[in-house]
């Protein structure tokens, strides 16, 4: 999950950039095409908009698990909507009479606006940038916890089998120590012996009880 959320913060935090290069770049044309009235001029700054515009939507479809950052892009959004507007008038009025005072006006207009949105964009790409490198901070150290428990109960399993193994060891070696003993004894001709370990029910009890 905190690795999704750094990503997606990232993704976003980019976005929000792109926007506000886009803009500058929108304004740019917008500018140009009030002095010079070429149409093709105007369409670059609509596609360069409708393109920021789509990678915004693509960050925002974005799986994100709750976070608040969709809140801001869907805003930048709507301002980008906003924005759109005051380009189609300045093409209108282009479009009806020409480079004009008009064009001047509207252009100044959206140049000012666009100039705003961009400080708008850079602000919260700023802020998703930061708390994106926040996400993955989080996420390096709970990589490095989880490794450092990783060790710990690989160390504390080792340990206990090797510890387990000798407990094991002495006990089977500690039977089979009473059995020989018997054994000896029987051998010796002593039939008075109490035979050991006759109630287990692994393989020395088996031993024991063939004796």
């Amino acid at each position: 999950a905190r690795g999704s959320e750094a990503s997606v913060g990232a993704a976003r935090a980019l976005a929000a950039s792109q926007l506000a290069t886009s803009i500058a770049e929108s304004r740019y044309f917008a500018s140009r095409y009030a002095a010079g009235g070429d149409e093709q001029t105007i369409e670059s700054a609509f596609a360069t908009l409708a393109q920021a515009r789509e990678e915004i939507d693509a960050t925002i479809a974005l799986d994100d698990g709750g976070s608040q950052s969709r809140e801001r892009m869907e805003w930048l959004v709507t301002q980008v909507e906003g924005f759109d507007p005051e380009l189609r008038a300045l093409q209108a009025s282009i479009t009806r009479h020409g480079p004009s005072a008009t064009g001047d006006a509207l252009a100044d207009a959206i140049d000012i606006s666009g100039n705003q949105l961009a400080q708008q964009a850079d602000a919260i790409g700023a802020e998703l940038r930061a708390e994106s490198s926040r996400a993955q901070e989080a996420l390096d150290t709970l990589k490095s916890w989880t490794l450092a428990l990783a060790f710990a109960l690989i160390a504390g399993c080792i340990a206990l089998a090797h510890f387990g193994a000798r407990g094991l060891s002495r006990q089977v070696s500690g039977s089979l120590a009473e059995i020989t003993g018997a054994m000896t004894r029987l051998a010796g001709g002593d039939r008075a012996i109490a035979i050991p370990g006759t109630g287990r029910e692994d393989e020395i009890g088996e031993m024991a009880r063939a004796l």
